[in-house]
C-alpha cells in the first residue's frame, strides 16, 4: 500500500513537472526551438526569415565574331540629312562593301544604311552610301557594321556556374529576355535567378561561365559582379537573437537597433544585400552608412551620349534638357584607367588635367603617402582634393575588387610623369 501510494504521488509530480518545463518552453525564448519559437516571433512582430534565392545579372557575348565600328570624323562638317557619304576616323577593318548603323544610343540612331565602297582620305576615311541619310548626325557618333544579325536571349535561359570541389554545378535562370543588337556582340544587366534558394547561388566574380543550352551558336556568359543576396533559412539561434532585439527595442529607436533592422536587406536594382551597417552622429543629424561587404564606395554608372537637344541652330546662349525638365542634370563624363593600385608615385611627380582650356597640375607629395612609391587609391584622392586651387575633385572606385580611376571630364588632356592613377576626378564645374 505504502509503495502504491509513493508510486502515484511520483507519477503526479513527475507530470507536474513535465507541464511546468513546457510552459517555460513555450515562453521562454532561450529554451523554445522549432515552431515554439515561431510563435513567440509572430507574438512580437518579428517575422521568421525564409530561404531566398541569389539573383543578379550576367552579360551575354557573341563570340563567333568581333565587332567592327568607327565614329563619325571630328575634323570635318557633321553629316546633315540627304548625305551619300560618311567621314569616319578609320574605316580600314570594314569591308568593300555591306551595310553599317550610324548614331547608336543617341536619337539619331538609323540603318542598317547600305554603302558601296570605303575610301582612304588622307588621314580618315569615307563610306559611300547606296542610299542618302535621313537624319541630322554629329561628330563622335558611332558607325557600326551589320553583321550578326539580331539574337535574342529568350527567358529562361539556363547560364551554369560550374562544379569546383565538393560543389555541384549552379544553375541560374534569365528572368527577362534580352537582345544583341546586330553589328553588336555583347548585352549587359541580363537578370537572372538561382534555381535553387539559399548561399549556394551566392557566387564569386565570373563564377558562370556558359549557357547548358546556347540560345544562339557562339554564346558565351559571365557575371561580372558577384552574387551575394542568397540566404538559407533562419536557424533558431538566428531567430533567438532578433527576438530579443525586437523585445528589447520595443518603443525606442536606439542606434543599435536602427542598425540590426537594416541588416539582410536587398536592392531592388542590383545583386546585393546589407551585410554592415554604421551610424555617424552629427551636432544636427544621425548619418547611417550601409555596406554590401565591398566598401562604403559610391557607385555611378557611365552615359555615353546624353541627347541635350537635337539640333542647334547657332547662337543659342542657354540650353534646356530633351527630357523637358524631367532629368535634374546632365551626367559628367568620365574616363577610368588601366591602372590599378598601389601606385607608383612618389613626391615630385605631377598630375596635370586640362579642362576647357584650362590647364590644372597637382605635384605629389613624399608627405602624402605612408609608403612612396606604393601609394593607395585613398592617398591620392585626399592629396587631390586637399588642393583647393584644382578645378576637380576626386574619389576612389572599385571594380572586380580592384581600384580604378575615373575622369569625369568634357574635353580633357592628361600627362603625367610615370603614372596613370587610380582614383575618380569629378568636374566641379557644369
Amino acid at each position: 500500500m505504502v509503495t502504491g501510494f509513493f508510486e502515484v504521488v511520483a507519477l503526479f509530480t513527475a507530470r507536474a513537472s513535465g507541464d511546468i518545463f513546457q510552459i517555460l518552453r513555450d515562453f521562454s525564448i532561450d529554451r523554445a526551438t522549432g515552431d515554439t519559437l515561431k510563435r513567440i516571433a509572430a507574438e512580437n512582430n518579428v517575422k521568421p526569415l525564409v530561404a531566398k534565392v541569389s539573383t543578379g545579372t550576367v552579360t551575354v557575348v557573341d563570340s563567333s565574331f568581333v565587332k567592327i565600328s568607327t565614329k563619325v570624323y571630328a575634323g570635318a562638317p557633321s553629316p546633315n540629312i540627304g548625305s551619300m557619304s560618311i567621314l569616319v576616323s578609320d574605316a580600314s577593318a570594314f569591308p568593300g562593301t555591306g551595310s553599317i548603323y550610324i548614331g547608336r544610343g543617341t536619337s539619331n540612331i538609323e540603318g542598317p544604311i547600305p554603302y558601296t565602297s570605303t575610301v582612304a582620305v588622307g588621314g580618315h576615311w569615307q563610306i559611300n552610301l547606296s542610299s542618302p541619310t535621313t537624319k541630322f548626325h554629329n561628330v563622335g557618333e558611332s558607325v557600326i557594321l551589320s553583321q550578326g544579325g539580331v539574337r535574342s536571349v529568350p527567358i529562361n535561359s539556363v547560364a551554369t556556374s560550374p562544379a569546383s570541389g565538393d560543389t555541384t554545378d549552379i544553375n541560374f535562370s534569365v528572368t527577362s529576355s534580352a537582345v544583341i543588337l546586330d553589328g553588336e556582340t555583347t548585352v549587359t544587366g541580363v537578370p537572372v535567378t538561382a534555381q535553387n534558394p539559399g548561399i549556394s547561388g551566392n557566387v564569386p566574380i565570373g563564377a558562370i561561365k556558359y549557357f547548358a543550352t546556347p540560345p544562339f551558336s557562339g554564346a558565351t556568359v559571365s557575371n561580372p559582379l558577384p552574387f551575394t543576396n542568397g540566404a538559407d533559412s533562419e536557424t533558431d539561434p538566428q531567430l533567438r537573437v532578433r527576438i530579443k532585439r525586437a523585445k528589447a527595442s520595443t518603443g525606442l529607436a536606439t542606434a543599435s537597433v536602427v542598425k540590426g533592422a537594416v541588416i539582410g536587406a536587398t536592392s531592388p536594382d542590383e545583386s546585393g544585400s546589407i551585410v554592415s551597417s554604421s551610424i555617424i552622429n552629427s551636432a544636427a543629424f544621425a548619418n547611417l552608412f550601409i555596406d554590401n561587404g565591398y566598401g562604403y564606395e559610391e557607385k555611378s554608372v557611365g552615359v555615353g551620349i546624353e541627347s541635350i537637344v537635337d539640333n542647334a541652330l547657332g547662337g543659342e546662349q542657354f540650353f534646356q534638357l530633351a527630357t523637358g525638365g524631367s532629368q535634374t542634370q546632365v551626367a559628367k563624363a568620365f574616363l577610368i584607367s588601366t591602372n590599378a593600385s598601389p601606385f607608383d608615385v612618389v613626391g615630385g611627380d605631377t598630375l596635370s588635367i586640362t579642362v576647357g582650356e584650362v590647364t590644372y597640375e597637382h605635384t605629389f607629395a613624399n608627405s602624402d603617402f605612408r609608403s612612396p612609391g606604393g601609394a593607395t587609391a585613398y592617398e591620392m584622392a585626399t592629396s587631390i582634393n586637399a588642393d583647393t586651387t584644382l578645378g576637380f575633385q576626386a574619389t576612389t572606385s572599385v571594380v572586380e575588387h580592384s581600384w580604378f580611376f575615373l575622369l569625369l571630364l568634357n574635353r580633357m588632356i592628361l600627362s603625367k610623369q610615370k603614372f596613370l592613377l587610380l582614383l575618380v576626378v569629378t568636374l566641379l564645374t557644369n
